[in-house]
């Protein structure tokens, strides 16, 4: 082993010498340089993607919401907004037999609106909140979430 690198030493000419710090610090700002571009890129590859994500879902939420008005003639009411995916009633909506939106089971908030101007709120001016009713419209569960990973909300008007 020593013999060995007695040779290796014995063939390297004194002229051999490793980069300076100085080239060192060079390259690796000019690695720099090119790579901030590589990482705009990369974020905004990733900003669309959430975008497409979150309009994908939104697609199927409308044609979800569009066939259950056209079975049921009406709206879905929202599901609880504090409802986990363990619970029995997540992504459930919450009515009552008449088909006005239930809150007391909360997580479904209701407000009045003051939008005096529309004549279909001013006959209906409760306003129910709370997320989408994936269950209820047969929906995937990946469709309630947004690109970025928050449940969607939802939100329709008394009935």
């Amino acid at each position: 082993m020593r013999n060995t690198l007695n040779r290796i030493y014995k063939n390297c000419s004194s002229d051999m010498r490793g980069f300076t710090l100085v080239e060192l610090s060079i390259v690796i700002i000019i690695v720099g340089v090119m790579a901030i571009p590589a990482f705009n890129a990369y974020r905004l590859y990733k900003q669309q993607q959430i975008v497409e994500r979150t309009e994908d879902s939104m697609i199927a939420a409308n044609a979800a919401i569009g066939n259950f008005r056209s079975v049921f003639g009406r709206y879905p009411c929202p599901a609880r907004a504090n409802a986990v995916a363990g619970d029995a009633d997540y992504g459930f909506e919450f009515v009552l037999p008449g088909g006005a939106c239930d809150t007391v089971v909360g997580g479904v908030v209701q407000v009045n609106s003051n939008n005096a101007l529309n004549p279909d709120v001013v006959a209906n001016p409760e306003i129910f909140i709370g997320t989408m009713p994936i269950r209820s419209l047969n929906m995937d569960e990946f469709d309630a979430y947004d690109g970025s990973r928050a449940r969607i909300s939802y939100a329709v008007t008394g009935l």
